[in-house]
């Protein structure tokens, strides 16, 4: 009886995790779609230069999206720790 309800739990919070997981996803989509632009540059560089930008380079359009978003971005980022 005992590993029965152990059993149900661990499903229960399989269940939980994945319903949790699967709303943190979308929500996580809908926010990271601030970088479409880099998206648009990776696309656009790759079908100019026949091949993908370097690390660098989309790591600066991404800090430009973010820099977009918000000049002091990378500064409210360092307060918060993240």
């Amino acid at each position: 009886m005992q590993n029965i309800v152990r059993g149900r739990a661990r499903k229960y919070w399989i269940i939980c995790w994945v319903i949790d997981t699967n709303r943190q996803m979308k929500m996580g989509v809908k926010v990271e779609r601030e970088h479409k632009d880099t998206v648009e540059f990776i696309r656009k560089f790759f079908k100019k230069n026949k091949r993908l930008p370097t690390n660098n380079e989309i790591y600066k359009s991404i800090a430009v999206d973010h820099l977009e978003e918000d000049p002091n971005y990378y500064t409210k980022l360092m307060k918060c720790k993240l």
